[in-house]
């Protein structure tokens, strides 16, 4: 994975994680879910 470039790209890799956290039923992913959530906010 590249680094983002910009914010588009951070969200576009968060959802990426948030997939892979799903397909591995990994609680991993919940920290990401709240930090997409509040990144999209801000």
């Amino acid at each position: 994975m590249l680094p983002a470039k910009n914010i588009t790209e951070v969200i576009t890799h968060l959802d990426d994680i948030i997939d892979q956290s799903i397909a591995k039923k990994s609680r991993a992913g919940y920290f990401v879910c709240l930090y997409r959530k509040m990144t999209v906010a801000v």
